[in-house]
Order: C-alpha cells, then sequence, then structure tokens
C-alpha cells in the first residue's frame, strides 16, 4: 500500500508527470526508428551487410554518448543538456526523413546520421536518470525508478507497432519524420520544468571532462558487482545485435514486411512491461541476481 501510494503521490507532482511524458515520447520515438531505418536501407541495398552497417555505427556512437552523459549531467544543468539532446536528434532524423523522402539517401549518409541521433541518445539516457532525482523528492526515489521503468517498457510495447504500422502504409521516410516530433514533443514537456540550482558541494576547481571521464574509469574498475553486470548485459546486447540486423531482413523476406516486424518487437516490450510492473514491486535480497536470471 506504502508504494501505491507513493506511486500516486508521484503522478500529483506537474515536474514529474511533464518528465515522464517527456521520456515517453524520446523513446517511442526510438522504437519506432528501430523499424523503420531498417526498412529505409532495405529500400536502398536489400542485404543483412547494410543494415548491420547502419545499426551498427548508430551503436558505436550510442556507446559513447552514454560516457559521455554521464559527465555532462554532472557539470550542467541536465535539463537543458536533454533538450539540447532532443533538437539535435530532431535535426538529425527530420534530415534522415528528407532524405529518404527525396531519394537523395545512400548508405554513407544513413549510417552518419544514425550515429549523429544515436549519440544524441546516448547522452540523454543517462543525464535523463539523474534528472529524475530533481524533480522528485528522496523518499519517491524507487517509486519513480520504477515508474520510469515501466515508461520506457510501453515504448519499447507501442513504438515498433506504430513504427511498422506507418511504414506499411506509408513509407519508411513517414516513419522516421513520426520519429522527429517525438523530440519535439519531449523538448516542449521539458521546456517547461522547474529545476533548482544545484548548489556546489565544494568551491575547488571543476575538473576537466577528461579527468572526470578517467575517475569515472577508475570508480567503475572498483566496483565488481557493478562491472559484472555491466559484463553479463553487454554479452545479451551482443547477441540481440545480431537479431536487430537479420530480423528486418526475415521479415522483409519471408513474414510480411515492416508491420510484422513491429508486431513482433512489440511482443518483447509487452514482456518489458510486465518486467517492469513486477520490479516495482520486488524486493529480493539479490537483486543483481534476479536481473540476470
Amino acid at each position: 500500500m506504502e508504494r501505491d501510494g507513493d506511486v500516486r503521490a508521484l503522478w500529483r507532482q506537474r515536474d514529474f508527470r511533464r518528465y515522464l511524458f517527456a521520456l515517453a515520447m524520446s523513446d517511442l520515438g526510438n522504437r519506432m526508428t528501430i523499424v523503420a531505418l531498417a526498412f529505409a536501407v532495405l529500400d536502398i541495398r536489400h542485404t543483412a551487410s547494410a543494415v548491420g552497417l547502419v545499426l551498427g555505427c548508430g551503436s558505436v556512437a550510442f556507446l559513447v554518448g552514454l560516457a559521455v552523459g554521464g559527465v555532462l549531467g554532472d557539470r550542467f544543468d541536465r535539463r537543458r543538456v536533454m533538450i539540447a539532446c532532443d533538437l539535435a536528434r530532431l535535426g538529425t532524423q527530420g534530415l534522415t526523413a528528407a532524405l529518404v523522402f527525396s531519394g537523395d539517401a545512400r548508405l554513407w549518409n544513413l549510417a552518419l546520421l544514425a550515429a549523429l541521433t544515436e549519440f544524441g541518445t546516448g547522452v540523454f539516457n543517462p543525464v535523463s536518470q539523474g534528472l529524475a532525482q530533481s524533480v522528485v523528492e528522496e523518499r519517491y526515489y524507487r517509486a519513480a525508478a520504477g515508474v520510469r521503468a515501466m515508461a520506457i517498457s510501453a515504448g519499447e510495447m507501442i513504438g515498433p507497432v506504430i513504427g511498422g504500422l506507418i511504414v506499411a502504409a506509408a513509407s519508411p521516410a513517414w516513419g522516421l519524420a513520426a520519429d522527429a516530433l517525438t523530440f519535439a514533443c519531449s523538448a516542449v514537456a521539458l521546456s517547461g520544468i522547474r529545476v533548482a540550482r544545484r548548489p556546489r558541494d565544494t568551491d575547488e576547481p571543476e575538473p576537466s571532462m577528461f579527468a572526470q571521464l578517467v575517475e569515472g574509469w577508475a570508480e567503475f574498475r572498483a566496483r565488481r558487482w557493478l562491472w559484472s553486470a555491466i559484463l553479463a548485459g553487454g554479452t545479451i546486447q551482443f547477441v540481440w545485435g545480431a537479431w536487430g540486423v537479420l530480423g528486418p531482413v526475415v521479415a522483409s523476406n519471408r513474414l510480411g514486411g515492416a508491420a510484422v516486424w513491429g508486431a513482433i518487437l512489440t511482443a518483447m516490450g509487452a514482456g518489458a512491461v510486465v518486467g517492469a510492473t513486477i520490479a516495482t514491486r520486488a524486493r529480493p535480497e539479490r537483486p543483481l541476481l534476479l536481473f540476470t536470471l
């Protein structure tokens, strides 16, 4: 009952609702792109290697963005960083859609724009986690994390089917344009959040970004539970790469196209929603073991 009360209290907070809407819209767009971008590539060159090249460039840039985002979130106003990421992705996805609409899209420019977009997503994600602690009271942190996970999972469930339907009914370009619009909606929602300026804990000069990256890497290596969990998750994501590349090709060749691929990804998203719901209520003694299983 206490956890249910915490969730209800969160919903009554205007800034948290805006934050959650921005997060949901951003992730919704990301999941639509998984379908739309893959089928835009297949329209240019119908090979798994072409899909792998474009999606792979995005994945590498996403990883770089995660590291940079952690530092930027500690140095600058997190809300503004997230808005900048949204506006940058609005531009890159809008340009991608324009190139596909015009017929001027090539593998190299799709790969470049995918990398820029995913770099922005990589920066956005860790900064958004930090912003959550700025818009809710400390006693609601756990409930906020659960609600945040459910919002992301909902995007995983809804985004692919919307993307698949748009691609099947119209074209990949319209799916990419719809994705760009979600980033605009996210930026508008974030602009209405009021966040108090964070006081500095010390008067000493702030270290450089590089120094903070090195310090973060040292802290990461020093915590066995953290790097072992990341290693397990990384192994899963490595295998997921094959699924994400070969899936749209198989769907295009044998299963009926983008709408079917979107439905398959939506089924996975539905499972994620169930898992997130359980996670908001479970209090396991060994959470990392439960996560790995």
